[in-house]
């Protein structure tokens, strides 16, 4: 049992121990990892909305460069190339923690695909964002009863 002098110095420890969880930076990581596997999808990727990536156009079907990348799949395979999916990564900026896709090249090419697309790609759905915000909570209750385990 806990001494009533001793409760005001552990709970200054627990309080400067919950300052140390970095929840943002966990948080940009789940949400990292929402995007990826939706919209890198082997199969072919998914829209934020959850649709199916477009087909690819019947001339690009017919192409050289179709046949040679061997995708099997006729829909939009956004991991034939490695260079969008590696741009994807978790930014921070002072106290700013975000998923952005780095790199200019990568940045308008993300961006034409979501306008050929007509859709959003790069972006959490409401279900992933509330996926991500469950899974965030859960690790802080981890984390806190973990702390007050310790210190209590």
């Amino acid at each position: 049992m806990t001494r009533l002098e001793e409760l005001g110095g552990k709970l200054q420890l627990l309080a400067n121990t919950i300052g140390e969880f970095d929840l943002e930076l966990v948080a940009a990581k789940q949400a990292e990892g929402e995007i990826l596997s939706r919209a890198f999808n082997a199969s072919g990727g998914y829209a934020t909305d959850g649709s199916a990536l477009p087909q690819y156009s019947e001339a690009y079907k017919k192409s050289k460069a179709f046949k040679k990348r061997k995708t099997g799949s006729s829909r939009w395979n956004l991991q034939l190339s490695d260079d969008l999916i590696n741009s994807v990564h978790v930014v921070e900026r002072g106290k700013d923690v975000y998923v952005a896709i780095v790199g200019p090249t990568e940045v308008v090419k993300a961006e034409g695909l979501e306008e050929r697309a007509g859709k959003t790609i790069f972006e959490l759905s409401d279900n992933e964002r509330k996926e991500v915000i469950k899974t965030t909570q859960n690790i802080f209750n981890n984390l806190l009863r973990k702390a007050i385990n310790k210190i209590f």
